[in-house]
């Protein structure tokens, strides 16, 4: 009986639905696994990919210092690269053009932003090579962002925040 019970229970684990795996949580070191970010962020000799929703405080706070963050980069072949979910396009765009951001934005499938969001938490940054290879890793936003933002990029860019734009 009792291996009757044993098989009967090995089937039933066999036949289960498979639970949907969640998208492991990019560390320093990874590569941008999203093909359409790769190519964005392939332009530039490095980038600072911001994750970001029209919806949240803290990433509304830090547009000021992203839009200033890009104007420096530029003069380094760098650039910031926003992605966003897809059905907050609308959203996005509006809240970019309030705000004079001249930055690139993506919007992604839900399925594409949680491959590159897995915490599913904005607003959050990644510091990325020419092949989206993550250099840093900045979470959280808001008008505290700043300092950290400035000090992760002159670890990368000795020469950021010495121009004058």
């Amino acid at each position: 009986m009792t291996s009757q019970i044993c098989e009967a229970e090995r089937s039933a684990k066999a036949n289960a639905p498979k639970q949907p795996q969640q998208p492991k949580q990019l560390q320093i070191g990874d590569i941008i696994p999203v093909q359409k970010v790769k190519d964005a962020v392939g332009k530039n000799r490095f980038s600072v990919l911001y994750i970001w929703s029209p919806g949240c405080s803290y990433c509304l706070e830090s547009m000021p210092i992203v839009n200033q963050a890009h104007g420096k980069l530029k003069i380094h072949k760098a650039a910031v690269v926003g992605v966003h979910m897809q059905e907050e396009q609308a959203a996005c765009d509006e809240t970019r053009k309030l705000n004079n951001s001249a930055w690139v934005d993506l919007g992604l499938d839900e399925a594409s932003f949680k491959t590159v969001n897995a915490m599913n938490a904005v607003p959050r940054f990644y510091i990325v090579d020419s092949h989206g290879k993550i250099l840093d890793i900045i979470n959280g936003g808001g008008v505290g962002i700043e300092p950290y933002l400035e000090e992760s990029l002159k670890k990368i860019i000795p020469a950021y925040g010495k121009e004058s734009i």
